[in-house]
């Protein structure tokens, strides 16, 4: 007989990139419900909202925080790398080319991507974020992130046409959490079985939360990979929806209901980790959840106020959009709380598993 999770309600921070402060809002929102979740799991973005959260437990304190210079600061040491336009999409080409090659020839998989490919931008290590060098809180609620570790060392990269698996899906978090991880398998690897990832997972806990959220937002070709002791990680995009990790911890979930990948979010994915996240998007959203918290139409209703890159056409460029005036971006940080903290209160007054308020299913 399987053991009863160990956890009653998990909330998932699914991706959000430099937005991630709509999952503050979120959680807010979800104790404005009633509901005080013990778990939070975040992946990409997710992991800075679960850093923020590990160095301020209260919703008000998150809120303050994300008005302050401080983090008005870190925000702005994610620098653009000044790429070209034309440059990014000879790569993008590339990638796709490749993936169809391998489709035709019946041979997916068959080369190593270049995990240090320059990225649209640059993070410093370590990060600059203020007093936020703490362990994991071994208090409720627990917080785990998600990342990659590459098995291959970048810089000797090996034979192309030589199918490997290269990636492992890691998992930082305190002791007590991690105890219930042992063994654990990776779903990725399970379901896509021509993907990069070995079935084996990894569990850290020594690491402070810190230096996991700096793994896992390091999506492939956005921001350059982490380094620590010789080994590179990669983000939690590695598996963006961790729904069956949450189904292990928790008897309850809430989790956003997401965007569609656009076309170059699924070619540099696919081409990142050998898997169709498309197919594995649409699989996620075709499950029972008790909750799903609607941010379908999260990219037109925060055009105004995201962090996301532009393209600069007219220079070629790809640029940041985050305000360089600390009022202005404080409107644009309260405008993504906001969103996260009314979609949540909308999805806890629908019955549990109900899809009938996804507005773009």
């Amino acid at each position: 007989m399987s053991k009863s999770p160990p956890f009653e309600c998990c909330l998932i921070f699914g991706g959000g990139s430099f937005n991630f402060t709509i999952h503050l809002g979120m959680l807010a929102g979800v104790r404005h419900m009633g509901y005080e979740p013990d778990l939070l799991i975040g992946t990409c973005g997710g992991g800075l909202a679960c850093a923020v959260i590990n160095r301020f437990p209260s919703s008000d304190d998150q809120k303050a925080f994300i008005q302050t210079k401080d983090f008005f600061d870190f925000i702005h040491t994610v620098k653009p790398n000044r790429l070209s336009i034309p440059y990014l999409m000879s790569h993008l080409i590339r990638m796709q080319v490749r993936y169809l090659y391998g489709k035709w020839t019946h041979r997916p998989n068959t080369f190593i991507p270049n995990f240090l490919e320059k990225s649209i931008f640059r993070i410093d290590d370590p990060m600059n974020l203020v007093n936020f060098q703490k362990p994991f809180s071994s208090t409720f609620p627990r917080l785990l992130m998600t990342a990659g570790k590459i098995l291959i060392d970048p810089h000797t990269r090996p034979l192309q046409n030589t199918h490997q698996k290269i990636l492992k899906e890691v998992f930082f978090t305190d002791d007590q959490t991690a105890s219930f991880l042992e063994n654990f398998k990776s779903n990725i690897s399970r379901f896509y079985p021509d993907s990069f990832l070995i079935p084996e997972t990894e569990t850290i806990m020594h690491w402070t939360a810190d230096l996991a959220a700096r793994a896992a937002i390091a999506d492939p070709f956005l921001i350059n990979p982490f380094r620590k002791e010789g080994t590179y990680y990669l983000s939690g995009s590695i598996n963006l929806y961790p729904l069956e990790l949450a189904r292990h911890l928790s008897k309850k979930i809430i989790i956003p209901y997401s965007p569609r990948f656009g076309f170059i979010d699924q070619v540099v994915l696919r081409h990142f980790y050998g898997y169709d996240n498309i197919e594995r998007y649409t699989y996620i959203t075709a499950q029972a959840v008790d909750h799903w918290v609607d941010f379908t139409d999260y990219t037109p209703a925060m055009k105004d106020h995201g962090f996301e890159p532009v393209g600069d056409y007219l220079r070629g460029k790809i640029l940041h959009r985050v305000p360089k005036d600390l009022n202005a971006f404080r409107k644009y940080a309260l405008k993504q709380w906001e969103y996260g903290f009314y979609r949540a209160q909308e999805a806890l007054k629908q019955a549990p598993f109900s899809k009938n308020h996804i507005r773009i299913p």
